[in-house]
C-alpha cells in the first residue's frame, strides 16, 4: 500500500511538471498559433506558387489543430470536473422521485379481518397472507397417486 503511494506521488509530480510545461497556457499558445497560421495564410493567398511557405503553412496547420484537439480535450475534462463536483442535480431528483414511488407502494399497516391494526412490514406479510390462506384454503403437499390401470 506504502508503495503504491509512493508512486502515486511520483506520478502526480511528473504530471504536474507536465501541465506547467505544455497545458498551461493552451489557451494563449491557441490564440498565438491562429494568428501564425493566418499570416502564413494570407501570404500564401497573396503568392500561392511560394514553394517555402507551402510546407510552413502545413506544419503551422498540423500544430494549431493538434493545440485546437488539446484544447478542446482539456474542456471536456474540465466541464466534466464541474459535472462530477457539482452532482448531477437531474439524477439526485430522479433518484428521490423513485425512491418516493417506491415507499409509496409499500403496506405500512393493515387493519385485519378481526378489527386489529396491524403495523409494519412483517406483520402486514403476514396478516396478508394469512388473510388468503384462509380464502383460498391450503395447499395439498405430496404428488397425486397413480392408478395401476393408466400405465399399459
Amino acid at each position: 500500500m506504502n508503495q503504491l503511494k509512493t508512486i502515486l506521488r511520483q506520478l502526480r509530480r511528473s504530471l504536474k511538471q507536465l501541465n506547467l510545461s505544455r497545458y498551461k497556457d493552451i489557451y494563449t499558445q491557441l490564440a498565438i498559433n491562429k494568428a501564425k497560421l493566418e499570416a502564413t495564410q494570407n501570404q500564401l493567398h497573396k503568392d500561392p506558387q511560394h514553394q517555402q511557405l507551402q510546407p510552413k503553412e502545413r506544419e503551422d496547420r498540423i500544430r494549431f489543430l493538434d493545440i485546437l484537439d488539446s484544447s478542446i480535450k482539456l474542456m471536456h475534462q474540465q466541464s466534466k470536473l464541474q459535472w462530477l463536483h457539482k452532482d448531477d442535480q437531474c439524477t439526485k431528483f430522479f433518484f428521490a422521485k423513485m425512491k418516493q414511488r417506491k415507499q409509496a407502494n409499500y403496506i405500512y399497516s393493515i387493519n385485519c379481518a378481526n378489527k386489529n391494526k396491524t403495523d409494519g412490514f412483517l406483520d402486514v406479510a403476514r396478516a396478508i397472507t394469512n388473510f388468503y390462506q384462509q380464502l383460498l384454503g391450503k395447499q395439498k403437499v405430496g404428488k397425486p397417486r397413480m392408478k395401476n390401470n393408466s400405465i399399459t
